[in-house]
């Protein structure tokens, strides 16, 4: 009986110190969540995010809403209407670069864009990077987005679903299933 009292009060004393972190920890990311992520993509890219609202439930993870992403001139590269990022929050007492656990971005649609110079949009996106490393090491899940692809030879559309886990970076781990009414889909 001394025993289970001990484990159940080892418990309750976890379980407090986790909602205390929950509690403690969550409105500070929230608050940092929107100056960290616009400070990483003025880091990593050549053109501009904008991000509409940021809301927290109470759990370990935020909803980003409305996230645009532009080329330098301006034109669509990502649009992004739900993205849920989920915290670890005893990471980001740390480090805020580390405390990403997984993104999951709900109907996604990128924007694949060819010119007549077969030049992409993608192209000059990224900026250049001397690091073999990258600050996520989480999984990125892609669920009913979808790719519509414009070269000047025509137009198509394609449904993605899958992820990427980052914690074999460089090499990372794909796993995609890409759709189309005209094929097969292709993993």
């Amino acid at each position: 009986m001394r025993n289970i009292k001990w484990i159940l009060g080892v418990v309750a004393v976890l379980g407090a110190v986790c909602l205390a972190a929950l509690h403690f920890v969550m409105p500070r990311i929230l608050e940092q969540a929107r100056p960290y992520a616009e400070q990483q993509a003025a880091n990593y890219l050549n053109g501009s995010v904008r991000i509409g609202a940021i809301e927290w439930s109470g759990g370990f993870s935020l909803l980003v809403r409305d996230v645009s992403v532009r080329d330098r001139s301006g034109q669509a590269v990502a649009e992004l209407p739900e993205t849920t990022v989920s915290v670890n929050p005893f990471l980001a007492l740390q480090n805020m670069d580390k405390a990403v656990s997984s993104i999951s971005l709900r109907n996604p649609v990128l924007y694949v864009v060819q010119d007549s110079s077969q030049q992409w949009n993608f192209q000059n996106l990224l900026k250049p990077s001397q690091s073999s490393t990258t600050p996520f090491y989480g999984v990125l899940a892609v669920k009913e987005g979808t790719v519509r692809v414009s070269l000047p030879q025509g137009k198509w559309e394609f449904g993605v679903d899958g992820k990427v886990a980052g914690a074999h970076n460089p090499v990372f781990d794909m796993d995609f299933c890409v759709r189309n009414p005209a094929m097969d889909p292709v993993y």
